[in-house]
């Protein structure tokens, strides 16, 4: 009997560590040129992990586990929903305002990130 190809075969399944730690991390590693310029400390709270990205000077711009002292913008929300923005799937004026995402500290510093999640 024939089984059906599995889907996703060959890609990790997502989730907000994979995407963080190795997807996100490599881009960095590659092209730590891409964040020249923002000078800030960026939280993630998923779920219940907490991750960091620390911009402030050029030595290593890694995401790594754990809360940051002094972040200048924290970014909350369900691991769901992560992956729904990222696959362009969430509504995310709309998940601001219901809740479903929340931001501390500068917000202006969200629309910088998008350059590194593009």
């Amino acid at each position: 009997m024939a089984t059906s190809p599995t889907p996703n075969k060959g890609k990790p399944k997502f989730t907000a560590e994979w995407f963080l730690e190795t997807k996100m991390n490599g881009k960095l590693r590659d092209n730590p040129e891409s964040m020249d310029g923002f000078d800030c400390v960026y939280q993630f709270e998923i779920d219940d992990r907490v991750w960091h990205l620390d911009l402030t000077g050029y030595d290593n711009r890694q995401i790594v586990r754990g809360p940051h002292n002094d972040s200048d913008c924290t970014i909350k929300m369900s691991e769901e929903n992560f992956e729904k923005m990222l696959k362009r799937q969430l509504n995310v004026p709309l998940a601001l305002v219901t809740g479903k995402i929340k931001i501390k500290g500068d917000k202006a510093l969200v629309l910088k990130l998008m350059k590194l999640f593009s």
